[in-house]
């Protein structure tokens, strides 16, 4: 059968032209004489025969052993394995702080936000989240942006839907899940001051709560804090007021 191999067709030519030399040659040749011309050209075609097979025959070897380059998704497979095996693969998971910062929202009404906390209500909660004494006071924080907007009455505090000064940030804490008192009832300004889990600081961070005789309100970050003080108003955010004292929460008190 012809070969397919198109490097190998010049052999059979060749092989062909020496056979039909073959059959032309004097059969009375005398022997040990000088070869005849036509047998002369017999030997030179059959070598030439042998360099070309040897010349076809090299490359069908180097062609069984080529080396083929892995596919493109086996080579990213051993890359993400190798870095798997070194803990790389793995994203960052986030921190109790950014949970609690990913929970800030501006409050829908802008007059919540005054003294020009309006600019940046969403971003002036998370900062004050990530500058808080403690993730306790962090929380509260959020809790109370969300609270932002109760009306104000002292003769009504405690009940749903009304807050004084004191409530207001107690009320804060308690859904921050750190109640300030044993009772549903919040602790009122004079209290805290005395309370076991007030520690008397030098300055406030956010989350600190800021005492004056009467008065209490929660600090925030950039000058800023969250109360409610006024009848006839309700909870805002406004630039940081007067305070006699700093009252950190301890979470532990």
């Amino acid at each position: 059968m012809p070969s397919d191999n198109p490097l190998l067709r010049p052999r059979a030519v060749a092989l062909g032209m020496a056979a039909a030399l073959a059959m032309s040659v004097a059969p009375g040749a005398v022997a040990g004489a000088d070869p005849p011309p036509r047998a002369q050209a017999i030997t030179a075609i059959s070598r030439f025969v042998s360099s070309r097979s040897s010349a076809v025959a090299a490359p069908a070897a180097r062609d069984t052993h080529r080396v083929v380059d892995p596919p493109a998704a086996m080579e990213r497979d051993v890359i993400w394995d190798g870095l798997a095996g070194q803990g790389q693969r793995d994203e960052p998971q986030p921190t109790t702080r950014q949970q609690i910062a990913a929970r800030c929202a501006a409050p829908a009404d802008p007059n919540l936000l005054r003294n020009g906390a309006d600019a940046d209500g969403r971003g002036l909660c998370v900062r004050s989240v990530e500058q808080a004494r403690t993730d306790v006071a962090a929380a509260a924080i959020v809790e109370g942006f969300e609270l932002l907007g109760i009306p104000y009455s002292r003769s009504r505090r405690g009940q749903e839907g009304y807050d004084d000064c004191s409530s207001f940030v107690g009320r804060a804490f308690r859904e921050a899940g750190n109640p300030l008192s044993d009772s549903d009832w919040e602790p009122s300004s004079s209290v805290m001051r005395n309370a076991a889990w007030a520690d008397i600081v030098e300055d406030p961070l956010p989350g600190d709560i800021l005492w004056r005789s009467g008065h209490v309100a929660m600090a925030l970050a950039d000058g800023y804090q969250m109360h409610t003080g006024t009848p006839g108003d309700v909870s805002h955010v406004r630039s940081m007021g007067r305070y006699r004292k700093v009252l950190a929460v301890d979470a532990d008190g």
